[in-house]
């Protein structure tokens, strides 16, 4: 499975364990709400993210689960949908969905922030038909940097905290310029979540399609480390550096 059908199983899970709770507590409203409206609103990004071409277990799993977790509200209608797919056995007393330990799934924030970061190029360069985006994914050793400040962030916002920590590590010393420039910033912001380069390259290498079909453009997708551009500095974790052409 590519990323994005792994983030959706992984949504679905999540909205299973809310949906259950609020069932516990009968919260049928707040249950309607998850089940179907938040189920629906994933299913439009999955659909759209992976370009109408949808993992067969993955949209399975999709009407399978919301059909049940809607069997208490409206089993009439889940009745229908369970003939449809062959459900053996009345839909309302099949099994509950397990609920499963959900993860910390951030690989749909980069695209969408992507996404939106394009659009704000395009408009500010007032072009409307690109020919080519060039994506560039942060060097390695910002993810071990973001890493570190992730932690020492928990404890200071102090500069000169937050740099001595840095400096600890010996491969990290011959940045120093350019570490400087983003403990100013990242003191200010914050850092929520840091991923790792193969992984955020792989899950927008993964979205090439989606993004060409978006944008209507070549779309190629380099680590830092593998181009010759200026522009490839200015990629951090979480957030790749664009060139439009």
């Amino acid at each position: 499975k590519k990323t994005v059908d792994k983030w959706m199983d992984n949504k679905i899970d999540f909205i299973v364990k809310k949906t259950s709770e609020y069932y516990d507590e009968t919260l049928f409203r707040s249950a309607l709400q998850s089940s179907y409206f938040d189920m629906q609103n994933a299913l439009k990004w999955y659909m759209r993210r992976c370009v109408n071409k949808p993992n067969k277990g993955t949209i399975n799993k999709f009407i399978e689960v919301q059909a049940k977790l809607l069997s208490p509200i409206v089993p009439f209608v889940t009745e229908e949908i369970g003939e449809v797919i062959g459900q053996k056995g009345f839909m309302s007393i099949t099994d509950w969905p397990q609920i499963k330990d959900v993860m910390d799934d951030r690989s749909e924030d980069i695209i969408r922030d992507t996404r939106e970061d394009i659009n704000s190029v395009l408009t500010l360069l007032k072009l409307k038909s690109p020919k080519k985006i060039t994506l560039l994914v942060a060097h390695p050793w910002k993810y071990e940097l973001y890493t570190i400040l992730k932690a020492e962030l928990q404890n200071s916002k102090d500069f000169k905290v937050l740099i001595c920590g840095v400096m600890k590590n010996d491969s990290l010393k011959r940045y120093a310029k350019d570490i400087t420039k983003i403990i100013q910033k990242v003191a200010k912001t914050g850092i929520d979540f840091v991923s790792n380069q193969d992984v955020e390259f792989t899950t927008i290498n993964q979205s090439k399609e989606f993004f060409e079909n978006e944008f209507k453009a070549k779309i190629e997708v380099i680590k830092a480390q593998d181009s010759s551009e200026n522009k490839a500095n200015q990629a951090v974790p979480g957030k790749v550096a664009l060139l439009v052409a």
